[in-house]
């Protein structure tokens, strides 16, 4: 059995990926999981858990906030020029808050594009990859835009979802904390348990979850569209594929 999804999606405008995976690790629903799409904040998930894996005292460490580290002037961090912060709890906004001054500074730290793309690589994620900094919109129209798939990020939910590392833990905390955009979220009953990651861009609706059912299983969820013109009919039908996934997988 399939979620009634299709007759949803098939006319929608614009480039759609979704994939449904059970807490077993299989896929029980997927319309072009592999297609490389850009990633949005996507790609924030990857980096935190990059991050946390470096060592305690590196985690803490203060960084002082600079106006040269400022590219989103409505970030919370752009209230803390001048300020030092631990580069944890900026790993903490980037994935809580979507926070693009911290994700830069956090992708710097780490030792930029390059490295986080090798982290990725070693794990074997291929689709997913940095190719410009957060707001660097002119790379993103010379081409250079990072990219992820719906399949990369199913895998990277459930590998993470399925971990018994500590870092693994915090990061799943933290995305049970983030923001969401009236994806995901707004297809499931009230008080459900998610731990989520959106990616917004002006043609771009994404939102990649974890959710658990009343049963105390869980399975994953990743919609993704690109090439879309109006974000909020994108999020309406994010929330209604919500929906019926949960519909669906809840009365098994």
């Amino acid at each position: 059995m399939q979620p009634p999804i299709d007759a949803l999606l098939q006319p929608a405008v614009g480039a759609w990926a979704v994939v449904v995976r059970d807490s077993a690790g299989v896929d029980r629903y997927t319309l072009n999981p592999a297609q490389v799409l850009p990633s949005a904040s996507l790609i924030k998930v990857a980096l935190a858990w990059q991050f946390l894996e470096l060592d305690a005292a590196e985690r803490s460490a203060l960084y002082p906030i600079g106006p040269a580290d400022i590219c989103d002037p409505e970030g919370s961090v752009a209230a803390l020029a001048g300020a030092a912060l631990p580069l944890a709890e900026l790993a903490r906004r980037m994935v809580t808050e979507s926070e693009n001054n911290a994700t830069n500074i956090i992708l710097a730290r780490l030792g930029g594009p390059a490295v986080a793309n090798r982290w990725l690589a070693e794990r074997g994620y291929q689709a997913t990859c940095w190719r410009r900094q957060m707001l660097d919109l002119a790379a993103r129209a010379a081409g250079r835009d990072n990219t992820t798939s719906a399949a990369e990020q199913a895998r990277l939910l459930h590998t993470l979802r399925t971990s018994a590392t500590a870092s693994a833990a915090e990061l799943l905390a933290w995305l049970h904390a983030a923001v969401g955009t009236g994806k995901i979220e707004a297809g499931l009953p009230p008080g459900t348990p998610l731990a989520h990651k959106v990616g917004d861009l002006p043609d771009v609706e994404h939102d990649a979850g974890i959710i658990t059912l009343p049963s105390g299983d869980w399975y994953v969820l990743v919609i993704m569209v690109a090439q879309q013109p109006d974000p909020v009919a994108a999020r309406a039908i994010c929330a209604e594929v919500s929906r019926r996934c949960w519909k669906w997988l809840s009365v098994e």
